[in-house]
């Protein structure tokens, strides 16, 4: 199970699981969330808030939950990985708390997303895998429909990837760096990208990964290769460029705003800038055990897809050295 690192936001989610007793199963008994019951409910145990009426009301904080995809929590140079480079997060790290033991609910996104949004286990949800939809007996109320009625301005930059339309539900503004066909948004990051010139480099790394339905194939090699976009061209630098414009705007009203940062990467295809590739020496970087994982442990779902995908059979994945040189040319 991967790790998430919760920096900003979290005290806002865990304040609103708290406060919103709409996110239950149909049926299910209101309980505090200090109570032994609520350890077991199906929603994560958060400590329970009271408030005395004498405490001064004060504007509530504005909030910035920063998400990248599908990042292991340990691949950090703030969390000791030897290899990997991260200076900006680190940083950040640096400056505020680092939790050791938050964990995804789930290893797959789309369920992942949806229990960080509504504070529900996937198995409430009843979004186990991609494309999957909530039960119809549960009641939802998503982190941003719950703060825009308690008049937040709410912004969501980059890939949602929140399918349902119950969890997608609550945004003031919206842009994505999604297919426009799967995510609507105010904006899109596809519609920009071709607009600037610089459609073809963009869809070069984005065919590393899925380009193999072409004749001939156009997928790199572990979906891996140098990017040939501009730095200011990227999928990254367009939802930081959005997201702070939210920021600079909010800051001209009188409302609190909610901004989610979800930025593509690491999620593959692997397509790093130059400047970034040059960090490392492809031939010293220390591979995770994983990697060579035998196709006989793998979980029954993904020896599925697996064979879909190798007919012939996989039964490891070997990583020599000079095919590691191969998969970024």
């Amino acid at each position: 199970m991967r790790k998430l690192i919760f920096t900003v936001g979290m005290l806002a989610l865990a304040l609103w699981a708290t406060q919103n007793p709409s996110n239950r199963c149909a049926g299910q008994t209101a309980t505090a969330a200090s109570s032994p019951a609520a350890r077991t409910s199906d929603s994560p145990t958060v400590s329970q808030t009271s408030v005395s009426s004498s405490t001064p009301i004060r504007r509530p904080p504005n909030t910035l939950l920063l998400y990248s995809d599908q990042h292991n929590a340990g691949v950090l140079g703030c969390a000791g990985h030897p290899d990997v480079k991260t200076p900006r997060l680190d940083q950040l790290a640096s400056r505020g708390v680092r939790f050791e033991r938050g964990y995804c609910q789930d290893a797959i996104c789309i369920p992942s997303r949806t229990s960080l949004m509504t504070g529900l286990y996937p198995r409430s949800t009843g979004v186990l895998f991609n494309g999957d939809h909530c039960r119809e007996d549960v009641r939802l109320v998503p982190l941003a429909a719950h703060l825009r009625r308690h008049n937040y301005r709410t912004g969501a930059f980059g890939k949602r990837h929140l399918t349902d339309p119950q969890t997608n539900d609550g945004w003031n503004v919206t842009a994505t760096s999604c297919n426009p066909k799967a995510e609507p948004s105010d904006e899109y990051y596809w519609d920009w990208v071709r607009s600037i010139g610089q459609w073809d480099a963009f869809e070069r790394d984005w065919n590393a990964e899925w380009g193999a339905k072409y004749t001939p194939s156009r997928a790199a090699e572990m979906a891996s290769q140098v990017s040939q976009l501009p730095p200011e061209a990227t999928m990254e630098a367009w939802t930081a460029r959005k997201a702070s414009a939210f920021i600079r705007q909010s800051a001209q009203g009188d409302k609190p705003f909610f901004c989610w940062v979800s930025f593509y990467r690491p999620h593959q295809p692997y397509t790093p800038l130059p400047q970034y590739y040059g960090w490392y020496d492809i031939q010293k970087l220390r591979l995770p055990a994983s990697l060579h994982e035998p196709f006989e442990h793998l979980p029954p779902r993904l020896k599925k897809r697996c064979a879909s995908r190798w007919p012939s059979g996989l039964r490891t994945l070997p990583m020599s050295p000079a095919s590691r040189s191969n998969r970024f040319r």
